[in-house]
């Protein structure tokens, strides 16, 4: 686990990580697979993972934690939340292409309904979901969420700040996109509706033919 850490701190990740994976098998084998040690060394091993670059390996011994969390201290610990938050970021990582936002999404919801006490944090989290949300191409509730963000930047650090105006950028192009999204979804449904009423109206049409026909018989 030290050489971990030095390896960690010398810049090579991967080495660090393979290190770690040992110290958190016999960790696991001198003290068993719920010990406070092997949380730890999970969350450890997330972390060097994550610097390497290996998502997916990351992602699983972050959710080895959580899980263990969960199951030793219950769903109020007040590591959960951040855990949650980590793991929203690892899907929303730039290497996976966007490809996993929903996942994301569910993450970033999850760490909402989550105990904290850092409302700063919260609107951090908020401005995640809007992300992952505006991705999605759900422009409406990814408005939502970036309002909430941009109340709690706009309290904590003031109009000012560069994450502040960010999101009043975010704002204003989200309000655009859902105006022309939901002018876009109007008009498919009225073009919709009036191939539905042609539909109707041909249908009539050969019914009343056919009828007429059936008269002459």
């Amino acid at each position: 686990e030290l050489m971990a850490s030095i390896l960690l701190e010398a810049g090579d990740p991967v080495s660090a990580a393979f290190n770690c994976s040992k110290a958190l098998g016999l960790s696991m084998q001198s003290n068993g697979f719920d010990s406070a040690n092997v949380i730890s060394l999970h969350m450890t091993l997330f972390q060097m993972l994550y610097a390497a670059h290996e998502l997916d390996a990351a992602a699983k011994h972050l959710r080895a934690t959580i899980y263990l969390l969960e199951l030793m201290s219950g769903p109020r610990h007040i590591e959960l939340y951040t855990s949650y938050h980590k793991l929203g970021s690892v899907y929303s990582y730039s290497d996976y292409e966007e490809k996993y936002a929903a996942s994301a999404l569910h993450f970033f919801r999850e760490a909402q309904n989550r105990e904290n006490s850092d409302r700063l944090m919260d609107g951090f989290i908020a401005k995640n979901c809007s992300k992952a949300l505006e991705t999605l191409e759900l422009y409406k509730d990814a408005l939502e969420e970036e309002k909430k963000a941009y109340k709690t930047f706009i309290l904590f650090l003031t109009k000012d700040h560069q994450l502040t105006k960010e999101s009043d950028e975010s704002l204003q192009r989200l309000t655009k996109l859902a105006v022309e999204k939901g002018n876009k979804l109007r008009v498919e449904a009225a073009v919709a509706e009036a191939l539905q009423l042609n539909r109707s109206s041909t249908e009539d049409k050969k019914k009343k033919k056919k009828k007429k026909k059936q008269g002459k018989k």
